[in-house]
């Protein structure tokens, strides 16, 4: 499964990419928030990076069949 995480510079909101993608048939998905998130774990705010690329990361489909013009759909989505 690739994920991108993206760099605080830039001006990127997750969620609205998702939906962007939604809107051209691309699925994807949120990346994984730390599971000292849930609540039978303790919080471990230290865990910096982990808290950061929860909510600047998302996961896109990946296959085996995956050809050319797929990943083109993915880089031209308008």
């Amino acid at each position: 499964m690739p994920t991108l995480v993206f760099d605080d510079t830039i001006n990127l909101n997750r969620d609205e990419l998702i939906n962007f993608l939604s809107s051209s048939n691309i699925d994807s998905r949120p990346f994984f928030y730390p599971l000292s998130l849930l609540p039978m774990f303790n919080d471990q705010p230290e865990n910096t990076i982990a808290y950061k690329i929860g909510v600047k990361g998302i996961n896109l489909p990946s296959h085996n069949d995956l050809k050319k013009i797929g990943g083109r759909i993915y880089c031209e989505a308008k």
